[in-house]
């Protein structure tokens, strides 16, 4: 099992902590007074831990631990104050599986910022688990030699870029806590652009969108925020372009624009 402390809390700027507590199950008298059955409750925790400021590098570590990491569980391990587990238990019980991944880039800043949720887990690390279940993360990226969006990306650059993925597990629960991912190979990267454009370039977008759109067209986005020379095999993610003429003559839309795996 990985250990991913060091990754998951460096440069980070808060937490946002959500406790559950999963009641058990209880007993009703005839008295309507209600006798708690408690030994069955899990408290579980969601953990949202916000990050501004990042260079490319440390933005690069979270996205590579995600990616490999997204379908198995991971120890983390917080102060006591957080999670009680390490106080209670053991440091291999301090364990918890991924939940969201949102990063975005502006135009006027180099900087990345975002958040990483993360769920407690009860797929501990001992070795009787382990050896009864198993947990993996297999992502291959599909990679691509067509250049038609970045060429396009020259001359219509988007405002902002916003990242995330698309994941496609199983997952079982206990009360608010996962229990066990199952990969079925379906992670994905989503890259949400905006831009404000006057009319010639906010053409050329929607002259290229036009051409591309559709389950059959298939392009390469560069990986923006980190290398751009990487060619990610994608299409876009919607049916439809919405887009709005300012008074000013600028034109704003927004697109998602998902990887492709092909077949």
């Amino acid at each position: 099992m990985n250990d991913l402390t060091n990754i998951l809390l460096t440069n980070h700027a808060r937490y946002e902590v959500e406790e559950y507590v999963k009641p058990g199950n209880y007993l009703v008298f005839d008295s309507a007074k209600q006798q708690r059955v408690t030994n069955n409750s899990i408290p579980s925790l969601t953990l949202v831990i916000t990050y501004k400021g990042l260079n490319a590098t440390t933005y690069g570590n979270l996205r590579a631990a995600y990616e490999a990491n997204y379908a198995n569980t991971f120890k983390c391990d917080l102060n006591e104050f957080i999670d009680k587990r390490l106080e209670f238990m053991t440091s291999e019980a301090s364990v918890w599986a991924f939940g969201t991944f949102n990063f975005q880039k502006t135009a006027h800043s180099c900087a990345i910022e975002g958040s990483i949720t993360i769920i407690t887990s009860v797929f501990f690390n001992f070795t009787r688990y382990q050896d009864l279940m198993n947990e993996s993360s297999n992502n291959t990226l599909t990679l691509t030699s067509d250049t038609s969006f970045r060429d396009l990306l020259d001359t219509s650059s988007p405002n902002r870029v916003s990242y995330g993925y698309e994941v496609n597990t199983a997952v079982s629960n206990i009360g608010q806590s996962r229990r066990l991912t199952k990969d079925k190979h379906g992670l994905k990267r989503i890259y949400r652009l905006v831009w404000i454009l006057k009319e010639p370039e906010f053409t050329a977008l929607l002259t290229y969108y036009r051409k591309k759109s559709g389950i059959m067209g298939t392009f390469g986005i560069p990986d923006i925020q980190i290398n751009e020379s990487t060619l990610i095999n994608a299409n876009f993610k919607q049916d439809s372009m919405r887009y709005v003429k300012r008074l000013d003559g600028l034109y704003e839309t927004a697109l998602e624009i998902i990887e492709s795996k092909g077949v």
